[in-house]
């Protein structure tokens, strides 16, 4: 019984010593890198903010606008 229990705070511990160890990075998906036509050569695609939204775009606001930039303008 005791040997459960110990198991499982060591593994409870493990669990969260790893966890802090993770970066967090809040700017996926505003920059992501690949080859997006085919080419052999890694681009990058941008998520840019086109148009200020207001208010709560669920009720009778409006909502921002976004497009997507890409690194080799064709």
């Amino acid at each position: 019984m005791y040997k459960i229990a110990l198991f499982i705070l060591i593994v409870s511990l493990f669990q969260l010593t790893t966890i802090k160890k993770v970066k967090k990075n809040h700017s996926i998906g505003e920059i992501i890198k690949g080859d997006f036509n085919g080419d052999g050569k890694i681009e990058t695609a941008l998520l840019v903010k086109v148009k200020q939204g207001f208010g709560n775009p669920i009720e009778d606001g409006e909502p921002d606008e976004y497009e997507i930039q890409f690194s080799n303008k064709k």
